[in-house]
């Protein structure tokens, strides 16, 4: 089964929409909760996303 561009990038929204419920909100500078941004969640996964994740698996 291949991964179309679509499909990679579905998993990536579902992975970052996870680790957003995981984490849950965080506070800003001044004191305001808010969602983690997508920058903050790619450096919390050491730029080891789903798909890379999957793609290695494969290789396996």
């Amino acid at each position: 089964m291949c991964l179309t561009t679509k499909d990679q990038e579905k998993l990536r929204v579902l992975e970052r929409k996870v680790i957003r419920r995981i984490m849950g909100p965080v506070k800003d500078n001044n004191e305001v909760l808010r969602p983690l941004r997508n920058e903050e969640i790619m450096t919390i996964l050491n730029q080891e996303d789903i798909v890379r994740f999957i793609k290695s698996q494969r290789l396996r």
